[in-house]
């Protein structure tokens, strides 16, 4: 069984999913055929057509394969379309930490979009319950199937990495992410300076440093290659994660695969990866002395670090690894070839009011 899956170059969790997807179905009976597009392609999308048909993908595939975003620019008459939802950027809480140019962006051309894909997909895949719940509650969408994303555990596995002097005798906090409001990258400074001496914060991202390049015990690691995260994550004592909002969480996943405690928000799809109190801690929004003292109550026990970072482990190995993830998509695949592709429905009539107004 071969599936298409074109999608375009976003640098984002999207990249990392479907190639995830690919690595883990390529191990069964299935051929993956991505195709990576450029990104300008979103603006053009019957040039994307054009292009896949001149070449002959769409022929011999059993079924195609996409994210949402892209509406039906990727269905074809005749194959089961399935699509993906990472998150819902129509959520009130989202849209709050958005930039005029992406509400414009957002309102303007994705929301018909992604109500298209969710109308007339023969499948809609959420990456977690809460996405499942915002996508239903803003597009009036059903028969959403939820599928964890799976972690590569073993490239994100728990390893010794040396320490450099001068961090060995502090207590190291790693941020990964970009650093947006919507990230809480904005109370990164707040709380590591809430937390006082004895502690250092690594984190990752872009130019943007939000306020943490004034303070001498907040180091940026700048972009970071995917294939050094493991190596980061293990350097780390605690990973913090002041998120206000998340599809899955794929930073979160990937600390805890390596073993580490997480203290992280108790919002959105967070709490479906963290256990509180077994794997680490899940704190109140936006609250700074509630991050801060549960970082001090893990940073007082190395004991506690080390049960609550093997907790994590196990819990990725039993619930979201890549083969679970490619085992239920393989299911998926299976159950909608057999079924064959459908008519336009109404698995969205809500959503397409909605998305008019």
């Amino acid at each position: 069984m071969k599936i298409l899956v074109p999608t375009l170059r976003s640098n984002s969790g999207n990249d990392v999913y479907f190639r995830n997807l690919k690595d883990g179905l390529n191990k069964s009976a299935v051929t993956v055929r991505s195709m990576r597009l450029a990104s300008c392609i979103e603006f053009l999308p019957f040039v994307a057509r054009a292009a896949l048909r001149w070449r002959g993908e769409f022929g011999d595939c059993a079924l195609v394969h996409t994210n949402a975003d892209y509406g039906t620019t990727f269905k074809v008459p005749g194959k089961p379309f399935i699509v993906t939802t990472h998150h819902d950027v129509f959520d009130e809480l989202y849209q709050r930490y958005t930039t005029i140019a992406q509400k414009t962006y957002h309102y303007g051309l994705l929301r018909n979009r992604i109500a298209q894909a969710l109308s007339t997909a023969d499948r809609v895949i959420a990456v977690s319950y809460s996405t499942k719940t915002s996508l239903e509650r803003t597009f009036g969408a059903r028969k959403i199937d939820v599928i964890y994303n799976g972690v590569d555990t073993e490239a994100f596995a728990p390893k010794r990495i040396p320490i450099p002097e001068e961090f060995g005798s502090k207590i190291r906090l790693l941020f990964v992410g970009n650093l947006t409001k919507r990230k809480g990258a904005d109370l990164l400074p707040q709380i590591i300076t809430c937390l006082g001496e004895g502690y250092v914060l690594f984190y990752t991202g872009g130019s943007k440093s939000g306020g943490l390049s004034s303070l001498a015990n907040a180091i940026s690691l700048g972009k970071i290659p995917r294939e050094k995260l493991p190596d980061i994550y293990n350097m780390c004592d605690i990973f913090l994660f002041p998120s206000r909002l998340e599809g899955f969480g794929y930073a979160v996943a990937e600390a805890m695969a390596c073993g580490k405690p997480v203290v992280c928000t108790n919002c959105s799809s967070l709490p479906e990866l963290v256990a509180d109190q077994k794997g680490g801690y899940l704190c109140e929004r936006d609250d700074v002395r509630d991050f801060a003292e549960r970082i001090r109550t893990l940073a007082a026990d190395s004991h506690l670090r080390e049960s609550m970072g093997e907790f994590n482990r196990s819990r990725i190995l039993e619930s979201f690894t890549l083969d679970k993830m490619s085992e239920s998509y393989l299911r998926l695949y299976r159950s909608v070839v057999c079924a064959g592709p459908r008519e336009a429905g109404s698995n969205s009539e809500k959503g397409r009011g909605k998305s008019r107004g």
